[in-house]
């Protein structure tokens, strides 16, 4: 038996699954663009569930939970930060904050404590959809609950919203921030390629982003919010 077989059956499935994805977009684009724009919306913010499937194990950390905008946020914590400094991790999209596990004993063995947390709709926190701006709030709640930071450590999306979170009320003397995810504006008009929106929906979805987070998208840009934090 060839083991590769069920590995090349995932690739081809994915692949049909995504090529009916960019047809049904590029008609909607034409039949119902309304409704094209509606689904896309709510695809960009939905995490793939593999994330959720995949986390590793938390070992010897001690569970938290805090309530962050009206959403229940699950957060692990290895030593105590009341009494040591810390370092708070934000992951990235469809990850979890279990993620930093395998650098947990190098940060203990440097006297620090390590806070990590799920963001909304990722690893054991419930939901279904999250954006850069929940991220950031969450991340700036979990601050407020532990107090300023030795270090706040982002990747991906989860290193845009420390920046964001850094300009807007979180405490940390340093920030680490892995492959960040600078510019939310040009991430939405690559999911629009990639799905065959079109450019002028993609306009018209983060138009409707804006109005509902009340915040507009350039405001988001590290470019932005760097020169304040």
């Amino acid at each position: 038996m060839d083991l590769r077989t069920p590995i090349i059956s995932t690739i081809v499935r994915n692949k049909i699954a995504y090529a009916w994805i960019r047809f049904q977009f590029i008609a909607a684009r034409w039949l119902a663009p309304e409704a094209a724009v509606r689904r896309a919306a709510a695809l960009f913010c939905t995490p793939h569930p593999g994330g959720r499937l995949g986390a590793p194990a938390v070992d010897g950390a001690q569970r938290f939970e805090i309530r962050a905008c009206g959403h229940r946020l699950v957060g692990y914590q290895w030593g105590d930060p009341a009494t040591q400094p810390y370092v708070l991790f934000s992951h990235g999209w469809a990850s979890c904050g279990a993620r930093i596990a395998p650098w947990v004993p190098a940060l203990r063995e440097a006297g620090l404590a390590v806070v990590a947390f799920d963001h909304v709709a990722h690893g054991a926190s419930p939901g279904d959809r999250a954006t850069l701006p929940v991220f950031t709030d969450a991340l700036v709640s979990v601050g407020e609950r532990f107090g300023p930071a030795r270090a706040v450590i982002g990747h991906s999306l989860g290193g845009a919203a420390a920046m964001l979170a850094l300009a807007h009320g979180l405490k940390a003397e340093r920030a680490i921030l892995v492959a960040p995810a600078a510019d939310p504006v040009a991430a939405a008009h690559r999911f629009a390629r990639a799905v065959g929106l079109g450019r002028a929906l993609c306009e018209r979805m983060m138009s409707g982003f804006q109005a509902r987070l009340g915040i507009a998208c350039d405001e988001q840009k590290a470019e932005r919010n760097a020169p304040v934090i």
